[in-house]
């Protein structure tokens, strides 16, 4: 079986588009299987574009971009300097495809975390995780994230509370210093900074 944290996806191809209003904007994305959630902006990652706060031109990293949507609608709201990764080639595609049409500078890397971009670092970092890889999996990329942060960065990380976000808040509080942004329906939204 074929998951969206796959580098190559063997869920037949459906391609589609679908319809985002978020800051007063209408956003056509282009989608298709294979791809995590595939048909729309879900719940969390609602959460997350709508209540971050960023600087313009700020550094930023969408981490498991899927089609791109939260970094996309990101730099246009707030023209920041974004890359997309994401490990699915699929997803990839979808990012840079939804970025021409969109005519949002975003550069858009396929990339297993950040063993293509190692040598980069963020003054923002966005996640709505990968809970299906596992809790060892997420963690180590979540960690992986808080080195990828500049001096007074921010790991913005949206997460519900059945997927275990207490256990993860306890668990980073020893190498970051964490802020719950806002909580709603179950999500949290945390905001990290490394702890100095």
């Amino acid at each position: 079986m074929s998951h969206y944290y796959d580098a190559s996806p063997t869920t037949p191809t459906d391609p589609f588009t679908f319809e985002v209003t978020c800051f007063d904007t209408r956003f056509t994305f282009h989608s298709d299987r294979g791809v995590f959630k595939k048909d729309g902006l879900d719940f969390a990652s609602r959460l997350l574009i709508e209540h971050v706060s960023v600087e313009p031109a700020s550094e930023c990293l969408d981490l498991g971009s899927g089609s791109g949507v939260i970094g996309l609608i990101l730099t246009r709201q707030y023209n920041l300097h974004m890359t997309a990764v994401d490990i699915n080639a699929r997803a990839v595609a979808l990012t840079e495809k939804n970025a021409q049409q969109l005519h949002v500078p975003v550069t858009a890397v396929q990339s297993d975390g950040f063993n293509e971009i190692q040598e980069q670092f963020f003054d923002h970092i966005f996640s709505n995780p990968p809970i299906r890889i596992g809790k060892q999996a997420m963690y180590a990329l979540l960690s992986d994230a808080l080195a990828h942060l500049k001096v007074d960065g921010s790991l913005w990380v949206v997460m519900h509370k059945k997927h275990g976000v207490e256990s993860f808040q306890r668990s980073f509080a020893k190498d970051a210093d964490i802020k719950e942004v806002i909580r709603k329906k179950g999500f949290r939204l945390l905001r990290l900074k490394r702890s100095r």
